[in-house]
């Protein structure tokens, strides 16, 4: 594979090596984060790349700009968001309620963007 990935932990923070440009991978989170595609035009081809390689396949055929005749996938954006809701298996926080002993998974990267009380907690 052309994108080695190697994970490095420090500090509660993961890293991760991949090979490419760094222009090209902020795209790709760019997309992942907002469903939208903000590139410099002649870097395209390179998104496309990268997109297929990490099973990206909507990313990929708005990077390459195939014909206008072909039909683009619907975004899942919305749903996959919806579906993060419910699924712990990748949160990185639990609340535990204090009056009914409940746990509750969470997402500290959305909870920071989305409340000012949880990012000044979180710093």
């Amino acid at each position: 594979s052309h994108y080695a990935i190697n994970s490095k932990f420090q500090r509660n923070v993961t890293e991760l090596e991949i090979k490419g440009k760094a222009q090209v991978f902020i795209a790709l989170l760019y997309y992942l984060y907002t469903d939208h595609v903000k590139i410099a035009p002649h870097l395209l081809h390179e998104l496309a790349a990268m997109a297929l390689r990490f099973k990206l396949p909507r990313l990929a055929q708005l990077a390459s700009r195939l014909s206008l005749k072909e039909a683009i996938s619907p975004s899942t954006i919305t749903q996959d968001m919806k579906n993060a809701v419910h699924d712990a298996s990748c949160s990185d926080l639990k609340f535990a309620l204090s009056e009914d002993g409940g746990l509750v998974a969470s997402h500290k990267v959305i909870l920071a963007a989305r409340c000012e009380y949880f990012k000044t907690i979180f710093e």
